[in-house]
């Protein structure tokens, strides 16, 4: 089972496992307890189960062409243990990085120009090369901004047990101390 919701709400625990299609007898059985006394839950169950739905279908059509796509034969010797513990490293950051992304609801600065919460860092030239016509040059590059913001909550992107992407939480203690990105 994925742990993504918060394991001290037991509702919210149930309706997960019912749209991951996980769910079992005591899962309907707390959902028929708590709908005793709060019928909401059956809305918001099909909420849930509306947005999964929506999910899948749009998926489908990037999944079906990702299943398209031959993968190349495994190498005759698999890489070192340092090699994959390294790439795994770098997996692990881009998953969070992807996750902080994703998740974290956007926000903007009150001030755009309060350097206390808004920096724009050097910008990164990709590419330069004589402009279409002949006059200038087109320069492309890449803007980096730095913002700060406190959340409730920190998410990371792992796997459950089929192999699809599901947000799980990540204990603020593992950031304990100054944490570098």
């Amino acid at each position: 089972m994925n742990t993504f919701p918060h394991p001290e709400d037991p509702e919210a625990v149930a309706l997960a496992r019912v749209v991951a299609r996980e769910d079992d007898a005591s899962d309907w059985d707390l959902l028929h307890a708590i709908a005793a006394r709060d019928d909401g839950v059956w809305r918001r169950l099909a909420l849930a189960l509306h947005d999964d739905a929506r999910l899948r279908a749009a998926l489908r059509p990037v999944l079906a062409a990702a299943d398209e796509v031959a993968l190349p034969a495994a190498p005759a010797r698999l890489p070192s243990r340092k090699a994959r513990l390294a790439a795994a490293g770098a997996v692990a950051a881009a998953a969070l990085a992807c996750a902080a992304l994703c998740l974290l609801p956007e926000r903007r600065a009150a001030n755009p120009t309060d350097p206390a919460e808004h920096h724009e860092l050097p910008r990164i030239v990709l590419q330069a090369r004589p402009a279409p016509g002949g006059r200038g040059t087109e320069v492309v590059w890449l803007r980096r901004t730095l913002e700060r913001a406190v959340v409730d909550r920190v998410f990371e992107l792992g796997t459950d047990e089929y192999g699809e992407p599901r947000p799980r939480p990540v204990d603020a203690a593992r950031f304990a101390g100054p944490v570098r990105f």
